[in-house]
């Protein structure tokens, strides 16, 4: 069975990496964490994304046709929180220190594949 794969999307490289490594040292080992390059993503994708690059359209357009999308918000808003919901994404957390809310959102939608 192919591994789950988890795509990191922020426009800061620096962020990106920084979610990236937090990933590979917070999930399984059976989950394969990347970035999508050129942005693609398939069905069985999960797409971790910041809300300064991933607007409520673009979340919609990727909830179509992945697993589920998370957002973090630098400065989350519960209007903003309304609008990602409606347009599909699993989650809109803050971003945060110790991630918690990240990796327990992660687990929740990563679950049926881990257990296969």
């Amino acid at each position: 069975m192919e591994k789950p794969h988890v795509q990191v999307r922020a426009t800061s490289l620096f962020l990106r990496n920084a979610l990236e490594g937090f990933l590979r040292n917070s999930l399984d080992d059976g989950v394969v964490i990347d970035h999508a390059e050129p942005l693609t993503s398939g069905p069985g994708d999960v797409v971790v994304t910041v809300d300064s690059c991933c607007p409520p359209e673009a979340c919609r357009r990727l909830a179509q046709v992945t697993r589920a999308v998370i957002v973090l918000a630098a400065v989350p808003r519960s209007d903003a929180a309304d609008l990602y919901y409606r347009s599909g994404a699993a989650a809109y957390l803050p971003m945060d220190v110790t991630g918690e809310s990240l990796i327990k959102a992660l687990n929740s939608v990563l679950s049926p594949s881990l257990g296969e």
